[in-house]
């Protein structure tokens, strides 16, 4: 392969050429046969911006693929919460969830005394137990040990529940006193 200096192209010394030389190696009329070479230290990139976004490309995969994996690994993960409500599919916030023990050993959820009371009366004849949240400890209880009060603050708002769990009527009779409250009776009496 001839080498040509940029400053041997010239008319007088072209002629001995078949076709002008392609400043581009293979590209052209030339067809790779001769090779352009610069007079620069640091010649321009032959053939444009090969390769531009690659490194951008890569870098990005190397920052977010374990971002992403981490994200699925944890999303795909079982959780302790309860789930979602079995009367009307709301995500359980799980201090103030309501448990249905079926005959069958099933259990049905819910996220709040309002949807499990709503429930209640179609499913009375399969319950076997009804397990309520006492809201100070998180504790699941028995609903037939639980004091239910009905105070100003709302505790699921879609459905607008204002009736609070204790396990403790001393916890019961503060919250009254806080918050405006009165006694309700159990709404799962059979």
């Amino acid at each position: 392969m001839k080498q040509i200096f940029r400053d041997e192209i010239s008319p007088t010394n072209d002629e001995n050429l078949a076709h002008p030389p392609s400043p581009l190696m293979g590209e052209g009329e030339g067809g790779g046969e001769y090779k352009l070479i610069s007079p620069h230290l640091n010649p321009p990139p032959q053939g444009g911006r090969r390769f531009s976004g690659d490194f951008f490309f890569v870098f990005m995969w190397i920052l977010f693929l374990p971002l992403i994996i981490t994200m699925l690994a944890l999303g795909c993960k079982k959780s302790d919460a309860p789930g979602r409500c079995d009367y009307d599919g709301v995500k359980i916030e799980p201090i103030y969830a309501v448990y249905f023990t079926l005959q069958n050993g099933t259990e049905k959820k819910f996220c709040s005394i309002a949807c499990a009371s709503m429930s209640f009366s179609a499913l009375k004849k399969q319950i076997r137990e009804v397990r309520v949240v006492d809201e100070p400890s998180g504790n699941k209880i028995n609903a037939s040990e639980a004091f239910f009060v009905e105070s100003d603050v709302v505790t699921v708002p879609h459905v607008k529940n204002r009736i609070h769990v204790f396990a403790k009527r001393e916890d019961a009779l503060k919250h009254i006193q806080k918050f405006k409250g009165n006694w309700v009776e159990n709404p799962f009496l059979s």
